[in-house]
């Protein structure tokens, strides 16, 4: 099978502005560093769909969660967005029962091995 590609596709999709999009999470993915030290937790992926572009192209943002306790923090946040805070003492949870869940986050940009790229940078209620 041949598959064609236009040359406007090359360049890639344009970056999306900074700025609050309403964001869906899609996926949540367990990740293993492969031989990583025994007790390591390993990390998710987390992806996260924003439709309300500028541009009309629908975009998947994947952000990368520490499982460590150092990190809980990022998922307390993102907990916090999705109106699941507990009132009092540790909350136990599974990322993937997570998918499907609305908020709304701001999107701003940062730079790896030279290039630009989104990322969010916070997380709030829809």
């Amino acid at each position: 099978m041949k598959l064609k590609i236009d040359k406007k596709d090359f360049g890639g999709i344009e970056l999306l502005p900074d700025g609050d999009y309403d964001a869906t999470i899609e996926k949540a993915e367990l990740n293993h560093k492969d031989g990583a030290p025994e007790g390591d937790e390993g990390y998710y992926f987390m992806y996260f769909r924003i439709e309300d572009t500028p541009d009309g192209i629908t975009r998947s943002l994947r952000e990368v969660f520490s499982n460590k306790a150092s990190a809980s923090f990022r998922w307390a946040q993102l907990l916090s967005a999705l109106g699941q805070e507990p009132d009092e003492g540790p909350v136990e949870f599974d990322p993937e029962d997570l998918i499907g869940g609305a908020l709304k986050v701001t999107v701003g940009q940062r730079e790896y091995d030279g290039r630009l790229y989104n990322s969010i940078k916070a997380f709030m209620l829809a």
